[in-house]
Order: C-alpha cells, then structure tokens, then sequence
C-alpha cells in the first residue's frame, strides 16, 4: 500500500525533542472507518477502526532519531467516503490537529522532523 499509492503530505511539524503523543479518531461521523499506521515504513496499527476513542501511540524524537514519517493507509472508505479522521499531535506543550482524508488511490503522510 506504500508503494502503489500516493503518499500525499499533509503537514509537516517540527518539534524539540522529546516524547510525542499522537492520538487519532474518526473525524465527524462515526462510519465504520479503519486504517493502518506507519512509522517510518513500519506497520504499528493494522486495520485500526476509527471512532470518539482515540487510537493512541508515542515516539521519541531527538538526535539519535530526528525524523519521523507517519502514513495513514484506508483500509476502507466506511460508510462516507473518503476515510476520514483528525491526528492531535502533543509535543510538550504544544497541540496540532491534524486533518486527514485518504482513499484507495492516495495515502495521508504527515512528517515529525527535530527542529535545528
């Protein structure tokens, strides 16, 4: 799924180091949704369903490993197409959201990079 379709940048952050917290959930209706999750090409999240509780995970971002990719994959298209959710990302005290859309042809990219 990485290689035969888009990987379409949604957002770019950077960041100090440190632990970051992603939490990602459907966003608006709750329609049966799911998805797969990469960290830097490394499947963590397989067929995830999207919903009001957040799929939760953290990663280290510092010297030894200062760039990040997350892929979001549909899986499906739920009910409403195209799949849809909102990434909040919790860097210290900083929060992104993240607004996120993916299809059959085209995965959802955001990338984590150590600020200089």
């Amino acid at each position: 799924m990485l290689t035969t379709r888009e990987n379409s940048l949604v957002r770019k952050i950077e960041t100090e180091a440190g632990e970051i917290r992603i939490d990602l959930y459907d966003n608006g209706e709750i329609d049966g949704d799911t998805v797969s999750i990469y960290h830097n090409n490394t499947l963590i999240k397989s067929h995830a369903r999207l919903s009001e509780k957040p799929i939760s995970f953290r990663i280290a971002v510092g010297p030894a490993q200062p760039h990040h990719e997350l892929v979001m994959v549909a899986d499906n298209l739920g009910s409403i197409p195209p799949n849809t959710s909102v990434m909040i990302i919790t860097a210290g005290s900083k929060r992104h959201e993240v607004f996120i859309s993916s299809t059959e042809q085209k995965n959802a990219k955001v990338i984590l990079e150590l600020k200089k």
